[in-house]
């Protein structure tokens, strides 16, 4: 657009010359100054043309700046998001690999009598209430904000461990 308005601006003002140098008519004051008129004119729409171009670079530029801004914020949270995603999936292994251990301990039980019967029993029960709980532990952390997943992944974690150990026991 301000390459139309200034290339308008210098079409006239060529064809204003033009008509004072290149014709054989008398050209009187009124014509003078009816063409310094014409070419303040010009320079008016010229000056406007470069301000408006000023200020839509600059809005130009701001939206660029809040772009990037948006990016870098996107960024982080699929950062964090992954990291989540990740922590899930490894804490979901690792309650598959108890959930097998505490299947064998069932069937070992249906062959035991009596006190072992018992005993594996009881461990069973144990068992899976801290299975229980780091699922429930692991749904926290998968419904958990951005900003707050961490806290909760601290609970799964600590859940973890206590059934990692009693599986141990």
């Amino acid at each position: 657009m301000l390459f139309k308005k200034m290339f308008a601006g210098i079409s006239i003002l060529g064809l204003g010359l033009f008509a004072i140098t290149g014709c054989e008519d008398s050209v009187d004051q009124d014509d003078v100054n009816s063409a310094r008129q014409e070419v303040s004119e010009e320079e008016q729409e010229t000056a406007e043309a470069r301000q408006e171009a000023q200020q839509e670079v600059m809005e130009e530029e701001q939206e660029t700046q809040e772009a990037r801004q948006e990016l870098r914020r996107t960024e982080a949270e699929a950062n964090v998001t992954q990291n989540r995603d990740q922590f899930v999936a490894q804490s979901e292994q690792r309650l598959a690999t108890a959930k097998r251990q505490i299947d064998q301990l069932k069937q070992q039980a249906e062959t035991q009598e009596g006190a072992a019967k018992e005993a594996t029993e009881a461990k069973i029960d144990r068992l899976q209430e801290k299975h229980d709980l780091v699922e429930e532990k692991l749904s926290d952390v998968r419904s958990a904000d951005l900003e707050n997943w961490q806290v909760e992944r601290e609970a799964a974690e600590k859940a973890l461990q206590e059934l990692d150990q009693a599986l141990k026991s």
